[in-house]
Protein backbone atom coordinates (compact mmCIF):
# COMPACT_ATOMS: atom_id res chain seq x y z
CA UNK A 1 0.00 0.00 0.00
CA UNK A 2 3.21 2.65 -0.18
CA UNK A 3 2.36 3.84 -3.36
CA UNK A 4 -1.37 4.83 -2.04
CA UNK A 5 0.33 6.88 0.59
CA UNK A 6 2.99 8.35 -1.52
CA UNK A 7 0.41 9.32 -4.21
CA UNK A 8 -1.71 10.94 -0.86
CA UNK A 9 1.44 12.62 -0.08
CA UNK A 10 1.78 14.12 -3.31
CA UNK A 11 -1.46 15.28 -2.98
CA UNK A 12 -0.88 16.97 0.75
CA UNK A 13 2.09 18.91 -0.65
CA UNK A 14 0.29 20.14 -3.23
CA UNK A 15 -2.91 21.47 -1.43
CA UNK A 16 -0.54 22.71 1.21
CA UNK A 17 1.07 24.63 -1.31
CA UNK A 18 -1.87 26.55 -1.62
CA UNK A 19 -3.57 26.72 1.77
CA UNK A 20 -2.53 26.50 5.63
CA UNK A 21 -4.16 24.03 7.81
CA UNK A 22 -6.18 24.66 11.35
CA UNK A 23 -4.08 26.92 13.81
CA UNK A 24 -7.45 27.62 15.94
CA UNK A 25 -9.22 25.22 18.18
CA UNK A 26 -12.54 24.70 18.56
CA UNK A 27 -14.47 25.69 21.98
CA UNK A 28 -15.28 22.13 23.29
CA UNK A 29 -19.28 21.65 24.12
CA UNK A 30 -20.66 18.94 25.55
CA UNK A 31 -22.67 16.43 23.07
CA UNK A 32 -26.16 16.93 23.15
CA UNK A 33 -27.94 14.63 25.69
CA UNK A 34 -29.48 11.50 24.53
CA UNK A 35 -29.70 8.38 26.58
CA UNK A 36 -29.49 5.94 23.28
CA UNK A 37 -25.99 4.38 23.30
CA UNK A 38 -23.76 2.20 21.29
CA UNK A 39 -20.72 0.26 22.49
CA UNK A 40 -17.95 -2.96 21.78
CA UNK A 41 -17.73 -5.45 24.55
CA UNK A 42 -15.64 -8.95 24.23
CA UNK A 43 -12.40 -7.55 23.67
CA UNK A 44 -9.99 -8.21 26.56
CA UNK A 45 -12.64 -8.34 29.20
CA UNK A 46 -11.51 -4.39 29.75
CA UNK A 47 -14.08 -1.70 31.26
CA UNK A 48 -14.87 0.58 27.97
CA UNK A 49 -14.11 4.59 28.31
CA UNK A 50 -14.46 7.08 26.49
CA UNK A 51 -11.87 8.30 24.04
CA UNK A 52 -13.59 10.69 22.52
CA UNK A 53 -16.38 12.95 24.25
CA UNK A 54 -19.69 11.23 23.89
CA UNK A 55 -17.69 7.97 21.94
CA UNK A 56 -17.74 4.56 24.00
CA UNK A 57 -14.37 3.07 23.50
CA UNK A 58 -12.61 0.04 24.51
CA UNK A 59 -9.07 -1.33 24.46
CA UNK A 60 -8.19 -5.03 22.69
CA UNK A 61 -5.24 -6.65 21.99
CA UNK A 62 -5.20 -8.87 19.19
CA UNK A 63 -3.70 -12.56 19.47
CA UNK A 64 -0.54 -12.77 18.01
CA UNK A 65 -1.10 -14.68 14.46
CA UNK A 66 1.34 -17.34 13.75
CA UNK A 67 4.27 -17.58 10.82
CA UNK A 68 2.91 -20.50 8.76
CA UNK A 69 5.67 -23.07 8.23
CA UNK A 70 4.96 -24.87 4.84
CA UNK A 71 7.50 -27.36 3.20
CA UNK A 72 10.62 -25.21 3.36
CA UNK A 73 9.03 -21.84 3.12
CA UNK A 74 7.73 -19.79 5.43
CA UNK A 75 4.82 -17.74 4.38
CA UNK A 76 3.72 -14.70 5.57
CA UNK A 77 2.26 -14.04 8.76
CA UNK A 78 -1.75 -13.90 8.17
CA UNK A 79 -3.56 -11.14 9.89
CA UNK A 80 -5.13 -11.47 13.50
CA UNK A 81 -8.16 -12.10 14.15
CA UNK A 82 -10.54 -9.38 16.38
CA UNK A 83 -13.82 -10.38 17.56
CA UNK A 84 -15.98 -7.59 19.22
CA UNK A 85 -19.13 -7.70 20.11
CA UNK A 86 -21.66 -4.53 19.41
CA UNK A 87 -24.30 -3.58 21.56
CA UNK A 88 -26.91 -0.80 20.90
CA UNK A 89 -29.50 0.84 22.41
CA UNK A 90 -31.50 3.33 20.83
CA UNK A 91 -34.61 4.33 22.72
CA UNK A 92 -34.52 3.34 26.32
CA UNK A 93 -36.59 5.46 28.01
CA UNK A 94 -39.59 4.17 25.42
CA UNK A 95 -39.99 3.64 21.91
CA UNK A 96 -40.74 6.43 19.62
CA UNK A 97 -44.12 6.70 17.82
CA UNK A 98 -43.00 4.93 14.43
CA UNK A 99 -39.68 3.24 15.42
CA UNK A 100 -37.60 1.13 12.58
CA UNK A 101 -37.89 -2.12 13.49
CA UNK A 102 -34.53 -2.59 12.51
CA UNK A 103 -30.99 -0.79 12.97
CA UNK A 104 -27.80 -0.99 10.29
CA UNK A 105 -23.90 -0.13 11.14
CA UNK A 106 -21.23 0.44 9.25
CA UNK A 107 -17.89 -0.69 10.68
CA UNK A 108 -14.73 0.79 9.66
CA UNK A 109 -10.88 -0.38 10.16
CA UNK A 110 -8.28 2.04 9.82
CA UNK A 111 -4.78 0.15 10.53
CA UNK A 112 -1.58 1.07 10.39
CA UNK A 113 1.96 0.02 11.25
CA UNK A 114 3.00 3.67 11.39
CA UNK A 115 3.79 5.22 15.11
CA UNK A 116 3.12 8.18 14.37
CA UNK A 117 1.06 10.36 11.20
CA UNK A 118 3.22 12.91 8.88
CA UNK A 119 1.01 13.14 6.30
CA UNK A 120 -0.51 17.00 5.56
CA UNK A 121 -3.27 15.31 4.20
CA UNK A 122 -3.64 11.77 5.91
CA UNK A 123 -5.39 8.21 4.29
CA UNK A 124 -8.54 8.97 3.00
CA UNK A 125 -11.04 6.94 5.23
CA UNK A 126 -12.91 5.94 1.85
CA UNK A 127 -10.24 3.56 1.43
CA UNK A 128 -10.70 1.55 4.75
CA UNK A 129 -12.32 -1.85 4.94
CA UNK A 130 -15.88 -0.91 5.52
CA UNK A 131 -18.71 -3.85 6.87
CA UNK A 132 -22.05 -3.40 6.93
CA UNK A 133 -24.40 -5.49 8.95
CA UNK A 134 -28.19 -5.09 10.14
CA UNK A 135 -29.70 -6.04 13.21
CA UNK A 136 -33.61 -6.33 14.58
CA UNK A 137 -34.47 -4.28 17.44
CA UNK A 138 -36.32 -5.36 20.49
CA UNK A 139 -39.19 -3.12 20.23
CA UNK A 140 -39.36 -1.93 24.09
CA UNK A 141 -35.88 -0.36 24.07
CA UNK A 142 -34.69 -0.50 20.42
CA UNK A 143 -31.98 -3.28 21.83
CA UNK A 144 -29.54 -4.83 19.56
CA UNK A 145 -26.56 -7.08 19.44
CA UNK A 146 -23.93 -7.62 16.47
CA UNK A 147 -21.05 -10.17 16.25
CA UNK A 148 -17.99 -9.07 13.81
CA UNK A 149 -14.73 -10.86 13.33
CA UNK A 150 -12.54 -8.32 11.56
CA UNK A 151 -9.03 -9.26 10.58
CA UNK A 152 -6.26 -6.68 11.91
CA UNK A 153 -2.65 -6.77 9.62
CA UNK A 154 0.15 -8.01 12.13
CA UNK A 155 3.03 -5.32 13.67
CA UNK A 156 0.62 -2.51 13.93
CA UNK A 157 -2.03 -0.53 15.20
CA UNK A 158 -6.24 -0.47 14.73
CA UNK A 159 -8.71 2.12 14.83
CA UNK A 160 -12.35 0.41 14.92
CA UNK A 161 -15.50 2.05 14.59
CA UNK A 162 -19.14 1.45 14.52
CA UNK A 163 -21.57 3.97 13.52
CA UNK A 164 -24.99 3.96 12.86
CA UNK A 165 -25.78 3.68 9.12
CA UNK A 166 -26.68 7.45 8.12
CA UNK A 167 -28.05 6.17 4.15
CA UNK A 168 -31.20 5.88 6.41
CA UNK A 169 -32.06 9.59 5.09
CA UNK A 170 -35.59 9.35 6.50
CA UNK A 171 -34.68 7.87 10.07
CA UNK A 172 -36.31 9.16 13.17
CA UNK A 173 -33.92 8.62 15.55
CA UNK A 174 -31.39 11.58 16.74
CA UNK A 175 -28.09 12.13 16.09
CA UNK A 176 -26.20 9.40 15.10
CA UNK A 177 -24.23 7.39 17.46
CA UNK A 178 -21.04 5.76 16.85
CA UNK A 179 -18.38 3.62 19.21
CA UNK A 180 -14.67 2.82 18.81
CA UNK A 181 -11.96 -0.26 19.88
CA UNK A 182 -8.84 0.38 19.33
CA UNK A 183 -6.42 -2.73 18.75
CA UNK A 184 -2.67 -3.56 18.92
CA UNK A 185 -1.82 -6.66 16.68
CA UNK A 186 1.53 -7.69 18.06
CA UNK A 187 4.30 -9.44 15.39
CA UNK A 188 3.71 -13.25 15.17
CA UNK A 189 4.97 -15.76 17.83
CA UNK A 190 5.52 -12.29 19.97
CA UNK A 191 4.11 -11.78 23.69
CA UNK A 192 0.57 -10.46 23.20
CA UNK A 193 1.20 -8.47 25.81
CA UNK A 194 3.06 -5.31 25.34
CA UNK A 195 6.70 -5.06 25.46
CA UNK A 196 8.42 -1.91 26.89
CA UNK A 197 10.39 -1.80 23.78
CA UNK A 198 7.38 -1.33 21.76
CA UNK A 199 6.09 1.33 24.27
CA UNK A 200 9.09 3.62 24.21
CA UNK A 201 8.97 3.92 20.08
CA UNK A 202 5.63 5.21 21.03
CA UNK A 203 5.95 7.27 23.46
CA UNK A 204 9.18 8.52 21.37
CA UNK A 205 7.26 9.13 18.00
CA UNK A 206 4.18 10.54 19.84
CA UNK A 207 6.62 12.95 21.52
CA UNK A 208 8.38 14.04 18.15
CA UNK A 209 4.61 14.48 16.02
CA UNK A 210 3.14 16.78 19.11
CA UNK A 211 6.71 19.14 18.76
CA UNK A 212 6.92 19.39 15.23
CA UNK A 213 4.18 21.73 14.99
CA UNK A 214 3.97 22.95 18.48
CA UNK A 215 6.22 26.35 18.44
CA UNK A 216 4.48 27.10 15.48
CA UNK A 217 1.08 26.82 16.29
CA UNK A 218 1.57 28.86 19.75
CA UNK A 219 3.31 31.69 17.50
CA UNK A 220 0.57 31.92 15.29
CA UNK A 221 -1.95 31.73 17.23
CA UNK A 222 -0.45 34.71 19.27
CA UNK A 223 -0.09 36.37 16.77
CA UNK A 224 -4.04 36.03 15.59
CA UNK A 225 -4.91 37.27 19.05
CA UNK A 226 -2.90 39.98 19.16
CA UNK A 227 -4.14 41.22 15.98
CA UNK A 228 -7.87 40.68 17.07
CA UNK A 229 -6.86 42.78 19.93
CA UNK A 230 -5.86 45.41 17.62
CA UNK A 231 -9.26 45.87 15.69
CA UNK A 232 -11.57 45.34 18.70
CA UNK A 233 -11.51 49.19 18.95
CA UNK A 234 -13.02 49.52 15.31
CA UNK A 235 -15.58 46.89 15.23
CA UNK A 236 -18.75 47.65 13.23
CA UNK A 237 -21.05 44.56 14.03
CA UNK A 238 -20.55 43.78 17.45
CA UNK A 239 -23.52 41.62 16.88
CA UNK A 240 -20.99 38.81 14.76
CA UNK A 241 -19.25 38.31 18.44
CA UNK A 242 -20.60 35.10 19.35
CA UNK A 243 -19.95 33.25 22.86
CA UNK A 244 -19.27 29.59 21.18
CA UNK A 245 -20.33 27.74 24.69
CA UNK A 246 -23.84 29.33 24.96
CA UNK A 247 -26.59 27.15 25.17
CA UNK A 248 -28.12 26.54 21.69
CA UNK A 249 -31.42 28.50 20.98
CA UNK A 250 -30.42 30.92 23.29
CA UNK A 251 -29.45 33.53 21.54
CA UNK A 252 -25.52 33.57 19.83
CA UNK A 253 -24.74 31.92 16.74
CA UNK A 254 -28.92 30.75 16.85
CA UNK A 255 -29.81 34.26 16.39
CA UNK A 256 -27.38 34.61 12.56
CA UNK A 257 -28.65 31.45 11.25
CA UNK A 258 -31.26 30.95 8.59
CA UNK A 259 -34.85 29.85 10.40
CA UNK A 260 -34.63 26.50 8.19
CA UNK A 261 -31.12 25.36 9.09
CA UNK A 262 -32.09 26.15 12.88
CA UNK A 263 -35.21 24.19 12.79
CA UNK A 264 -33.46 21.23 11.15
CA UNK A 265 -30.40 21.70 13.68
CA UNK A 266 -32.57 21.92 16.71
CA UNK A 267 -34.47 18.53 15.75
CA UNK A 268 -30.76 16.93 14.86
CA UNK A 269 -32.40 13.73 13.11
CA UNK A 270 -31.56 12.38 10.01
CA UNK A 271 -34.42 12.86 8.28
CA UNK A 272 -34.41 16.54 9.44
CA UNK A 273 -30.91 16.77 8.04
CA UNK A 274 -31.77 15.10 4.83
CA UNK A 275 -34.68 17.43 4.45
CA UNK A 276 -32.37 20.53 4.86
CA UNK A 277 -29.90 19.31 2.86
CA UNK A 278 -30.02 19.77 -1.30
CA UNK A 279 -27.86 18.33 -3.89
CA UNK A 280 -25.04 20.34 -5.90
CA UNK A 281 -27.80 22.29 -8.06
CA UNK A 282 -29.26 24.14 -4.77
CA UNK A 283 -32.32 22.04 -5.84
CA UNK A 284 -32.78 18.15 -5.51
CA UNK A 285 -33.95 16.83 -2.55
CA UNK A 286 -31.21 14.23 -1.88
CA UNK A 287 -33.66 11.27 -0.47
CA UNK A 288 -35.48 8.38 -1.49
CA UNK A 289 -35.42 7.87 -5.38
CA UNK A 290 -33.54 10.99 -5.67
CA UNK A 291 -30.92 10.07 -3.91
CA UNK A 292 -28.62 8.14 -6.74
CA UNK A 293 -29.43 11.32 -9.23
CA UNK A 294 -26.45 13.42 -10.43
CA UNK A 295 -26.88 16.37 -8.37
CA UNK A 296 -26.77 14.02 -5.38
CA UNK A 297 -24.34 11.50 -6.61
CA UNK A 298 -21.65 14.15 -6.26
CA UNK A 299 -21.66 14.20 -2.57
CA UNK A 300 -21.77 17.73 -2.81
CA UNK A 301 -24.64 19.55 -0.57
CA UNK A 302 -25.89 22.30 -0.31
CA UNK A 303 -28.22 24.48 2.38
CA UNK A 304 -28.88 28.13 3.95
CA UNK A 305 -26.56 29.31 6.02
CA UNK A 306 -26.61 33.09 7.29
CA UNK A 307 -30.03 35.30 8.15
CA UNK A 308 -29.49 37.94 4.86
CA UNK A 309 -28.84 40.75 7.19
CA UNK A 310 -26.30 38.44 8.40
CA UNK A 311 -24.71 38.05 5.30
CA UNK A 312 -24.48 41.83 4.82
CA UNK A 313 -23.27 42.34 7.99
CA UNK A 314 -20.10 40.04 7.92
CA UNK A 315 -19.92 41.55 3.93
CA UNK A 316 -19.58 44.85 5.80
CA UNK A 317 -17.48 44.02 9.27
CA UNK A 318 -14.80 42.83 6.27
CA UNK A 319 -14.75 45.52 4.06
CA UNK A 320 -14.22 48.12 7.16
CA UNK A 321 -11.54 45.74 8.78
CA UNK A 322 -9.48 46.04 5.62
CA UNK A 323 -9.84 49.96 5.64
CA UNK A 324 -8.82 50.22 9.08
CA UNK A 325 -5.66 51.68 10.42
CA UNK A 326 -4.71 47.72 11.30
CA UNK A 327 -5.17 46.25 7.84
CA UNK A 328 -1.93 46.53 6.82
CA UNK A 329 -1.12 44.07 9.49
CA UNK A 330 -3.70 41.11 8.87
CA UNK A 331 -2.52 38.13 7.50
CA UNK A 332 -2.93 36.49 4.36
CA UNK A 333 -5.36 33.67 4.68
CA UNK A 334 -3.94 31.14 2.05
CA UNK A 335 -0.54 30.44 0.61
CA UNK A 336 -1.34 30.87 -2.46
CA UNK A 337 -0.55 35.03 -1.80
CA UNK A 338 2.52 33.99 0.50
CA UNK A 339 4.95 36.89 -0.41
CA UNK A 340 2.63 38.87 -1.77
CA UNK A 341 1.49 42.55 -0.49
CA UNK A 342 -2.50 42.57 0.70
CA UNK A 343 -4.59 44.34 -1.84
CA UNK A 344 -8.10 45.30 -1.92
CA UNK A 345 -8.86 41.25 -3.22
CA UNK A 346 -7.08 39.68 -0.51
CA UNK A 347 -9.15 37.83 2.36
CA UNK A 348 -8.88 38.08 6.19
CA UNK A 349 -8.48 35.61 8.82
CA UNK A 350 -12.33 35.66 11.52
CA UNK A 351 -9.58 35.17 13.98
CA UNK A 352 -8.06 38.12 13.77
CA UNK A 353 -11.25 40.20 13.38
CA UNK A 354 -12.07 38.53 16.86
CA UNK A 355 -15.07 36.68 15.38
CA UNK A 356 -13.19 33.03 16.73
CA UNK A 357 -16.21 32.29 18.75
CA UNK A 358 -18.14 32.68 15.06
CA UNK A 359 -15.90 30.53 13.46
CA UNK A 360 -15.53 27.71 16.50
CA UNK A 361 -19.69 27.94 16.83
CA UNK A 362 -20.12 27.09 13.08
CA UNK A 363 -18.05 24.27 13.42
CA UNK A 364 -19.31 22.44 16.38
CA UNK A 365 -22.91 23.60 15.76
CA UNK A 366 -23.49 23.22 11.81
CA UNK A 367 -19.82 21.68 9.91
CA UNK A 368 -20.09 18.80 12.57
CA UNK A 369 -23.68 17.62 12.73
CA UNK A 370 -24.28 18.18 8.92
CA UNK A 371 -20.94 16.45 8.34
CA UNK A 372 -22.40 13.75 10.57
CA UNK A 373 -24.57 12.80 8.37
CA UNK A 374 -23.49 13.44 5.01
CA UNK A 375 -19.98 12.36 5.61
CA UNK A 376 -19.59 10.12 8.60
CA UNK A 377 -16.36 8.48 7.67
CA UNK A 378 -14.68 11.46 8.20
CA UNK A 379 -14.57 11.79 11.85
CA UNK A 380 -17.01 15.03 12.10
CA UNK A 381 -17.71 15.03 15.56
CA UNK A 382 -13.99 14.94 16.84
CA UNK A 383 -13.58 18.54 14.33
CA UNK A 384 -11.38 19.98 16.90
CA UNK A 385 -9.57 22.59 15.32
CA UNK A 386 -10.48 24.99 12.09
CA UNK A 387 -9.14 27.49 9.77
CA UNK A 388 -11.68 30.18 8.60
CA UNK A 389 -11.24 33.11 5.97
CA UNK A 390 -13.03 34.91 3.66
CA UNK A 391 -12.28 35.22 0.15
CA UNK A 392 -13.15 37.86 -2.55
CA UNK A 393 -13.24 37.56 -6.59
CA UNK A 394 -13.68 40.54 -8.79
CA UNK A 395 -14.46 40.88 -12.95
CA UNK A 396 -12.41 42.47 -15.57
CA UNK A 397 -10.16 43.57 -12.29
CA UNK A 398 -6.85 43.12 -12.78
CA UNK A 399 -3.92 43.63 -10.52
CA UNK A 400 -0.50 44.10 -12.67
CA UNK A 401 1.59 43.09 -8.73
CA UNK A 402 -0.24 39.79 -8.61
CA UNK A 403 -1.38 38.80 -12.30
CA UNK A 404 0.27 35.50 -13.42
CA UNK A 405 0.25 33.94 -16.81
CA UNK A 406 -2.34 31.89 -17.45
CA UNK A 407 -0.26 28.44 -18.33
CA UNK A 408 -3.55 25.69 -17.15
CA UNK A 409 -1.69 24.87 -14.05
CA UNK A 410 -1.65 27.99 -12.03
CA UNK A 411 -3.97 30.95 -11.01
CA UNK A 412 -4.50 33.32 -13.13
CA UNK A 413 -5.14 36.33 -10.71
CA UNK A 414 -3.48 35.23 -7.64
CA UNK A 415 -4.72 38.54 -5.99
CA UNK A 416 -8.14 37.96 -7.11
CA UNK A 417 -8.26 34.06 -6.66
CA UNK A 418 -10.04 33.53 -10.03
CA UNK A 419 -9.71 30.42 -11.71
CA UNK A 420 -8.02 27.62 -9.35
CA UNK A 421 -5.95 24.70 -10.77
CA UNK A 422 -7.61 21.46 -9.83
CA UNK A 423 -6.64 20.72 -5.99
CA UNK A 424 -7.34 19.42 -2.21
CA UNK A 425 -7.23 21.03 1.23
CA UNK A 426 -5.75 20.44 4.07
CA UNK A 427 -8.77 19.81 6.22
CA UNK A 428 -11.24 17.07 6.82
CA UNK A 429 -14.70 18.74 5.94
CA UNK A 430 -15.21 22.02 4.35
CA UNK A 431 -18.01 24.54 4.47
CA UNK A 432 -18.06 27.57 1.87
CA UNK A 433 -20.72 30.06 1.90
CA UNK A 434 -21.33 33.05 -0.62
CA UNK A 435 -22.17 36.38 1.48
CA UNK A 436 -23.10 38.38 -2.22
CA UNK A 437 -23.49 39.91 -4.34
CA UNK A 438 -26.05 40.08 -6.50
CA UNK A 439 -25.55 39.91 -10.34
CA UNK A 440 -22.71 37.52 -9.89
CA UNK A 441 -21.70 35.35 -12.50
CA UNK A 442 -18.86 32.46 -12.82
CA UNK A 443 -16.22 31.44 -10.27
CA UNK A 444 -18.13 28.12 -9.91
CA UNK A 445 -16.76 25.22 -8.52
CA UNK A 446 -16.10 22.07 -10.00
CA UNK A 447 -15.63 18.95 -7.89
CA UNK A 448 -13.93 15.68 -9.32
CA UNK A 449 -14.14 13.10 -6.87
CA UNK A 450 -12.36 12.04 -4.20
CA UNK A 451 -9.06 11.02 -5.34
CA UNK A 452 -9.45 11.84 -8.78
CA UNK A 453 -6.96 12.04 -11.54
CA UNK A 454 -6.60 13.01 -15.05
CA UNK A 455 -10.26 14.48 -16.61
CA UNK A 456 -13.22 12.82 -14.70
CA UNK A 457 -16.34 13.72 -14.57
CA UNK A 458 -16.99 17.18 -13.20
CA UNK A 459 -20.37 18.66 -11.18
CA UNK A 460 -20.72 22.33 -11.16
CA UNK A 461 -21.88 24.12 -7.97
CA UNK A 462 -22.63 27.29 -8.89
CA UNK A 463 -22.55 30.44 -6.01
CA UNK A 464 -25.74 31.47 -4.73
CA UNK A 465 -25.91 34.48 -2.80
CA UNK A 466 -27.30 33.62 1.10
CA UNK A 467 -26.43 29.49 0.30
CA UNK A 468 -23.64 26.96 1.03
CA UNK A 469 -22.53 23.75 0.20
CA UNK A 470 -20.19 21.56 2.44
CA UNK A 471 -17.78 18.91 0.62
CA UNK A 472 -15.30 16.65 2.12
CA UNK A 473 -11.42 18.06 1.74
CA UNK A 474 -9.88 15.69 -0.06
CA UNK A 475 -12.82 15.89 -2.73
CA UNK A 476 -10.51 17.32 -6.29
CA UNK A 477 -12.05 20.55 -7.01
CA UNK A 478 -11.16 23.79 -9.27
CA UNK A 479 -12.95 27.10 -9.75
CA UNK A 480 -13.62 29.29 -13.04
CA UNK A 481 -13.57 32.18 -14.21
CA UNK A 482 -15.30 34.69 -12.77
CA UNK A 483 -17.84 36.39 -15.51
CA UNK A 484 -19.22 39.40 -14.00
CA UNK A 485 -19.59 41.13 -10.41
CA UNK A 486 -18.10 40.58 -7.39
CA UNK A 487 -18.09 37.37 -5.16
CA UNK A 488 -17.54 37.78 -1.41
CA UNK A 489 -17.38 33.79 0.42
CA UNK A 490 -16.70 32.68 3.71
CA UNK A 491 -15.08 29.43 3.76
CA UNK A 492 -14.37 27.28 7.29
CA UNK A 493 -12.51 24.21 7.49
CA UNK A 494 -12.51 21.59 9.98
CA UNK A 495 -10.04 19.18 11.14
CA UNK A 496 -9.54 16.32 12.95
CA UNK A 497 -7.43 14.53 15.25
CA UNK A 498 -8.59 11.43 15.57
CA UNK A 499 -7.95 11.38 11.27
CA UNK A 500 -5.07 13.24 11.92
CA UNK A 501 -3.35 10.69 13.98
CA UNK A 502 -2.16 7.40 13.88
CA UNK A 503 -3.90 4.60 15.21
CA UNK A 504 -0.79 4.20 17.49
CA UNK A 505 -0.88 7.37 18.78
CA UNK A 506 -4.59 6.98 20.01
CA UNK A 507 -3.82 3.39 21.04
CA UNK A 508 -0.95 5.05 23.23
CA UNK A 509 -3.23 7.87 24.72
CA UNK A 510 -6.22 5.48 25.95
CA UNK A 511 -4.69 2.56 26.46
CA UNK A 512 -1.31 2.62 27.86
CA UNK A 513 -0.31 3.65 31.45
CA UNK A 514 1.36 6.62 29.90
CA UNK A 515 -1.84 7.92 28.37
CA UNK A 516 -4.79 8.75 30.31
CA UNK A 517 -7.25 6.77 30.15
CA UNK A 518 -6.58 2.68 30.85
CA UNK A 519 -4.29 0.71 33.85
CA UNK A 520 -0.91 -0.38 32.81
CA UNK A 521 -0.76 -3.69 30.62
Amino acid sequence: MAWIRFAVLLAGVSGAAAYGDGLSAVAPRPPPPTNAKLWWSDCDDRTPHHLIEGTNETCCRVAAPQNLAIGLFERRAPAGLLALTLHGKLWPEGAPQHPPSEACVVVTVRSSADRAFWYLIPPSSDVDPTTRACARLTPSTGAFTLQFNLTIPPRGYALVTARLDSAARDHPLPAPLDASALAWSPPPGSDPLHPPSELARLQAAARAAKADEADDVAAKGAAMAAQAARYGPHRLHPELVVDPRAPWGVGGLGDLLDPELVAALTDGSPRAIWGLLRGADHSTHCTGKDAESPPCAANVYTFPLFRPSVSEALVAEIAHAKAAPVAATFSLPNNVEEGRPRTQWSGVLLDELGLDGLASALVTEVLGPLGQAAFPGWAPRSLDTYHAFSIHVGANLRDTAGESAHDGDTVVHRNTGDRLPSHVDVCEISMNVCLGEPGLNGSSVHFQGVGADGKPAETVVRHVPGRAFINVCQHRHRTDRMAAGVRHTLVVRGLSSQIRRAPAELYLEACTESGTAAPAQ
